[in-house]
C-alpha cells in the first residue's frame, strides 16, 4: 500500500511537470518598496508600493484567469501605486480576463502596465482607477481595437491619464485605424504621452491627433506600418495642420515606418541630386511644422533600404530666418552616401539644432559648411559612416569638418574605417570634451590636442595601437594635469587595443603606461602581447619585464661586438 501512494505521488508531480504547471507561489522583495511575484498574493507588506505580477508557471491558455475585485481587497494594496502584470517574460501565455471594476480597491494606483498576450478586457475594467496616470498595453497582440475602444471610454474611467502606452498591439488582428473616433475617446483626458510603435495601422489621422489631443508632448510612431494618412480635415481642401496646432508637441519619433506612397514613393535605386543652387525659402514644406515646434525629432530609417542618396555640389543659401524648435534632429540609417552641401548662412543659420545625428548611413562625404550653419551644435555623431574615403580623397577639407563649431562638446567618428586623423582636425573646438575615435584603425595619434583645456575623454579603444612613439606619446602629454597624482586630466581609453610589450622598441611606451597613466591602467585592464605571444595585464612588474630583453638585447649585441673585435685580432696575427 505504501508503495502504492509513492507511485501515485510520483505519477502527479510527472503530470504536472509535463503539463508546465508547478504551483511554487513565490515573492521575491528586491528593495524595500518593490515585490516581484509569480501570483496575486492575498496581502503584501505595508511598506510596498511597486508591485510585479510575472514569471508565473501556475497560469494556461486552457484555464482563464479570471481577475475581480476578490484579488485586491486587502488593505494593504490599497497602498500600492505600481502595478504590472508581465505573462510574457517565460513564455507561458495564459488566458486572462479582467472583470468590471477588479481594481476598484487600488484606490493609490498611479501606473498599470498589462503585458498579456491573450487579455480579455470589458467596459467596466478601468472603472475606479482615478489616480492612474500610466496605461501601459504594451505587447498585448491580441487585444483589438472593438474591445479597447469602450472599455477607454468614458470620462468617469482614468479620469487622469496621461500616457498611454501601445507598443506592439493588436499585432494578431487587422490593422486598426487610429482615427477621429480613437481619438475622441481619449478625450478630455489630458494625455502627454502616446506610443504606438510598432503596430499596423490602417489610417492615422495625425490632423484630428494635433488638433485635438492639445496636451501631447511625446508621440512615438516608430516600426509602424502605416497605410494611409489623413492630414487634412475630411472635407475637400481641408485645412492642414499647422504649427500653431502642433506648439505642444516635444518629442517625435518616426523612426523606420513603412509610409504610405503618398509620402515615400521610392524605389531601389540610386538617386543623386548634383549641380543644384537653392533657397532655403523654397524648401519650406510639410515637415516645417513638425521642425519649427518638436524639439527632438526623429527621423531615422524613413528611406527604404535598397535606396542611397547621393547629394552632389550643391548650394544652400539660408535666405529667410528659421523658425525651427528642434534640438535633436536624428536621422540615422537613411543612406545618405553623400552631403555635399555647401551651405551659406551669412544672416540666418539652424540656430535650434544642439544635436545631430547621421550615424549609420555609410556617410563618405559631408561638406564642413553643411555643419557650420548649425552655429550651436554641440554634439554631432557620425559613427558608423565611410568617412575614410573623405578623409583619403579630401584631407583638407576633412580637416575643417569643425573648425568653426565653437559650441561643439562632443564629437564621434567610430567606426568610419580611419587609418589617421589630420593634424589641425579638432584644434578649434575649445569647449570639446568628449572625442570618441574608438572602432577605427588607427596605430598613433596624428592630430594636435594643444588647447584642449575642457577634455575629458578621448576614445582611441579597438584600434590598431600596438605601441605609441614618442611623438604620440607628446601629444598626449598636453592632456596630463601635470599634479603630485600623476593624473591625466582627461581619460584616454586604450583597451580593446593590440598593444605589445614584446621587444624593447615597446620600453618608453610602457614606462609612459604605467607611470603617467597608472590610474587609468587598474580601471581599463590593458593587456599587451609578450615575447612568448601571451596576453599580459600591463602592470609595474610589465615594465620590469620589457627591461629584461632590453637588457638580454644589450648583453647579445655587447657578445657580438667582442667576439668580431677577437675574430679581428686573430686574423691580424696570424
Amino acid at each position: 500500500m505504501l508503495m502504492l501512494t509513492f507511485i501515485l505521488l510520483i505519477l502527479t508531480i510527472f503530470s504536472s511537470c509535463s503539463s508546465g504547471i508547478i504551483d511554487e507561489r513565490k515573492c521575491i522583495h528586491k528593495d524595500n518598496v518593490t515585490v516581484t511575484c509569480n501570483h496575486i498574493p492575498v496581502d503584501i507588506l505595508p511598506r510596498i508600493s511597486k508591485v510585479r505580477i510575472a514569471d508565473i508557471h501556475f497560469v494556461t491558455d486552457k484555464v482563464p484567469v479570471i481577475i475581480n475585485q476578490i484579488n485586491f481587497t486587502s488593505r494593504s494594496w490599497s497602498r500600492v501605486e505600481y502595478l504590472e502584470i508581465n505573462d510574457l517574460e517565460q513564455g507561458f501565455n495564459g488566458n486572462w480576463r479582467f472583470e468590471d471594476n477588479c481594481f476598484g480597491s487600488l484606490k493609490a494606483l498611479k501606473e498599470l502596465h498589462i503585458h498579456i498576450l491573450y487579455l480579455k478586457i470589458f467596459e467596466g475594467t478601468f472603472i475606479g482607477l482615478n489616480k492612474v496616470t500610466v496605461l501601459d498595453l504594451s505587447d498585448c497582440a491580441r487585444l483589438k481595437r472593438n474591445i479597447l475602444l469602450p472599455a477607454l471610454n468614458g470620462t468617469y474611467k482614468l479620469p487622469k491619464l496621461q500616457k498611454l502606452l501601445l507598443r506592439n498591439w493588436n499585432s494578431y488582428n487587422l490593422p486598426y485605424g487610429f482615427d477621429e473616433t480613437f481619438v475622441q475617446t481619449l478625450l478630455p483626458r489630458k494625455v502627454t504621452h502616446l506610443d504606438i510603435s510598432s503596430t499596423h495601422i490602417s489610417l492615422l489621422n495625425y490632423s484630428s491627433i494635433f488638433k485635438n489631443l492639445r496636451f501631447l508632448e511625446i508621440i512615438n510612431i516608430s516600426y509602424a506600418n502605416i497605410e494611409e494618412v489623413l492630414y487634412r480635415e475630411p472635407e475637400v481642401n481641408g485645412p492642414e495642420v499647422n504649427g500653431d496646432e502642433m506648439k505642444h508637441v516635444r518629442v517625435f519619433d518616426l523612426s523606420y515606418p513603412t509610409l504610405p506612397r503618398q509620402f515615400m514613393s521610392f524605389v531601389p535605386a540610386v538617386l543623386s541630386l548634383s549641380n543644384i543652387n537653392i533657397n532655403f525659402s523654397r524648401l519650406e514644406g510639410d515637415f516645417d511644422a513638425f521642425l519649427s515646434t518638436a524639439e527632438s525629432f526623429n527621423f531615422s530609417g524613413i528611406i527604404p533600404q535598397y535606396t542611397s542618396i547621393y547629394i552632389e555640389l550643391m548650394k544652400l543659401t539660408i535666405d529667410v530666418e528659421v523658425k525651427w524648435s528642434v534640438k535633436d534632429l536624428i536621422l540615422r540609417q537613411n543612406n545618405l552616401k553623400s552631403l555635399d552641401i555647401q551651405c551659406f548662412c551669412d544672416n540666418y543659420t539652424f540656430s535650434s539644432i544642439e544635436e545631430l545625428d547621421i550615424s549609420d548611413n555609410g556617410l563618405e562625404f559631408i561638406h564642413p559648411t553643411f555643419l557650420y550653419c548649425m552655429s550651436n551644435v554641440e554634439k554631432i555623431n557620425l559613427a558608423k559612416n565611410r568617412l575614410f574615403k573623405m578623409r583619403n580623397g579630401n584631407r583638407t577639407v576633412f580637416e575643417k569638418l569643425f573648425l568653426e563649431l565653437n559650441y561643439l562638446k562632443y564629437i564621434t567618428l567610430s567606426a568610419n574605417g580611419l587609418y589617421d586623423i589630420p593634424f589641425y582636425t579638432f584644434t578649434k573646438c575649445r569647449n570639446i570634451e568628449v572625442i570618441d575615435l574608438s572602432n577605427n584603425r588607427l596605430n598613433q595619434v596624428t592630430f594636435i590636442l594643444n588647447g584642449l583645456e575642457r577634455l575629458q575623454i578621448l576614445d582611441l579603444q579597438n584600434n590598431r595601437i600596438k605601441m605609441l612613439d614618442k611623438i604620440s606619446i607628446n601629444r598626449l602629454n598636453f592632456l596630463w594635469a601635470g599634479n603630485k597624482s600623476n593624473e591625466f586630466k582627461a581619460i584616454i581609453v586604450l583597451r580593446s587595443n593590440p598593444l605589445s610589450c614584446s621587444d624593447c622598441s615597446t620600453k618608453s611606451f610602457i614606462k609612459w603606461l604605467t607611470s603617467q597613466m597608472s590610474s587609468a591602467l587598474v580601471k581599463q585592464n590593458l593587456t599587451c602581447t609578450s615575447e612568448n605571444e601571451n596576453k599580459e595585464i600591463i602592470t609595474e612588474q610589465t615594465r620590469s619585464i620589457v627591461q629584461k630583453i632590453c637588457d638580454r638585447e644589450a648583453m647579445i649585441i655587447s657578445s657580438a661586438v667582442s667576439t668580431a673585435g677577437l675574430v679581428s685580432v686573430v686574423i691580424i696575427l696570424a
